[in-house]
Order: structure tokens, then C-alpha cells, then sequence
């Protein structure tokens, strides 16, 4: 429900709408191993914390190991509408090499992960599909922008070269 429900879209409690909260350790969040636990008792892996992070409001909650937070993030870490046209227009679809999925059929992914960077911005930021997205957070993608022409490009697990996806920028 929190990756298909418009959360700006949602009914207010106390002037705030519908928000997971996911507590992770530290090593967790770094290394990607163990499990991270919603605010509800499920259990999910960290690696999926950071991929709904990308398009849900979903605050992050980091422990020490005991129950007592170092860090509560921010909800404010997805794309924005603009940010989110910006991107549609610079990179025309899913990004990922021989995808064929436009721009209507993507989600918004942080190049480099929220929880390190701090930041949400439109060079920051790489349209891909559902599917590619779920691949992109599983496997370990390393994404860019293009230093010379600004598009999307990928190096993905077993290739030592940058490449894109033709379909939208040639």
C-alpha cells in the first residue's frame, strides 16, 4: 500500500498523514544484512527500506543497538512533482540499458543512497521501472550522471563499463 497510495493524498490524525517509521541499527543501514523492522512489527530487509524510501514518506529511524535512536530522518526524502518532471524530460524512461518502459511506467531512485548523501535533487536522481528499481536495490547498481552530457548511465553487476539506455538518449 505504501509504494501504490498517494500519501499527500491521505486523511490527517493530528495534522500528520499516514507515516511507516523504520528502525534499523547502524550496521544494518551500512552493510545491508540484517533485517529492518517497521513501526508495526514486520520484519523487511534493509535493502527494501531504501528502495521504498525513495518514493514513500517513510522516516528512518537509526538505533545503537538498544532502543535508543541516533538519528531520526527525515520524510522529506523523495522526489518532489517538479523534481520528478525534470527527470521524466532529461531521461525520457526507465534508464537501465534495453528497457523499454516510459516515463508513466517508472519510479524516482536516489543515485547515491538518502542515507548517505542527505540530499533528494534532480542530479542526484534516475527514473527507472518497477522491476529494474527492485533490481537496482537487491543487486548493488552503481549509477551516475554523466559528467559530459548529464544523462543517466549504469554500471551494472559484471560489466566494468558505464552504459545506458539507448531507447531514450542515443
Amino acid at each position: 500500500l505504501v509504494e501504490h497510495l498517494p500519501a499527500d493524498s491521505l486523511p490527517t490524525n493530528g495534522g500528520v498523514s499516514a507515516v511507516v517509521t523504520v528502525n534499523l541499527d547502524l550496521d544494518t543501514l551500512m552493510g545491508g544484512i540484517k533485517a529492518a523492522g517497521l513501526s508495526d512489527g514486520t520484519r523487511i530487509s534493509a535493502g527494501e527500506a531504501r528502495r521504498l524510501a525513495c518514493s514513500a514518506q517513510i522516516v528512518p529511524m537509526v538505533l545503537n543497538g538498544k532502543p535508543l535512536p541516533l538519528d531520526l530522518g527525515s520524510a522529506n526524502r523523495y522526489f518532489n512533482q517538479a523534481s520528478r518532471r525534470a527527470m521524466e524530460k532529461r531521461d525520457g524512461g526507465c534508464t537501465t540499458p534495453g528497457c523499454d518502459r516510459d516515463a508513466r511506467w517508472t519510479e524516482a531512485h536516489h543515485l547515491n543512497p538518502y542515507a548517505i548523501s542527505k540530499t533528494t535533487d534532480v542530479r542526484d536522481g534516475a527514473l527507472l521501472c518497477g522491476f529494474h528499481h527492485h533490481r537496482a536495490h537487491d543487486q548493488g547498481w552503481i549509477g551516475r550522471i554523466n559528467p559530459d552530457d548529464g544523462h543517466v548511465e549504469w554500471k551494472l553487476p559484471g560489466s566494468d563499463t558505464w552504459q545506458r539506455n539507448q531507447r531514450w538518449r542515443p
